[in-house]
């Protein structure tokens, strides 16, 4: 055991693998999946052993992980948003007039569902959301492109503008980012 984990840590490899798992805590919580439907996706795969034997793994952590929030009282962020999600849904009535996201490219489905409970929750609630397809850097933490694209597709109290141009930089520096972004098909 302990020459297999001198190796492991040499190569790094409890390094990345840790950071696999807190980028995939952050997806399943944001996701509200089960592990049963984890499971279910997995076999889809040519090699889900490989996907089901991770999931294995993934759980032993995450029961100790939520075990140990358990004892020491205390939740991480995915625990915040859902909680403020929930209680807005089931009793909270919050007021507000308007609610302005910034970097709304890094939204996460998570989060989208804690802006909808309070857009929801009073009708009179203007939304402003800001954000650049260009930009989006966190998928590791749950953001999610289409959730960014289609905002208000089916909303018909929603309104999306598009602002075609940049006064960030200079359009030498905007020409050579384009040229390297429209790469990307999506």
């Amino acid at each position: 055991e302990k020459e297999i984990l001198k190796k492991l840590k040499f190569n790094s490899e409890i390094r990345k693998f840790s950071q696999l798992c807190v980028s995939f805590l952050n997806h399943f919580k944001s996701s509200e999946c089960t592990f049963g439907e984890l499971k279910n996706k997995s076999l889809k795969f040519d090699d889900s052993h490989r996907y089901q034997a991770f999931l294995k793994i993934f759980k032993i952590i995450f029961d100790n992980y939520e075990k140990k929030l358990k004892e020491e009282n205390e939740i991480d962020f995915s625990d915040m948003i859902n909680f403020a999600t929930q209680n807005i849904k089931k009793n909270e009535k919050i007021n507000f007039d308007e609610i302005i996201i910034d970097e709304f490219q890094d939204i996460s489905l998570l989060r989208l569902k804690l802006v909808k409970s309070l857009i929801d929750n009073n009708e009179n609630t203007s939304c402003y959301t800001v954000g650049d397809d260009w930009q989006s850097i966190f998928k590791f933490a749950g953001s999610r492109m289409d959730l960014f694209l289609n905002f208000g597709e089916k909303d018909k109290k929603l309104e999306k503008v598009i602002i075609p141009e940049t006064y960030r930089f200079s359009n030498s520096i905007a020409e050579i980012s384009q040229k390297f972004i429209l790469k990307n098909p999506s």
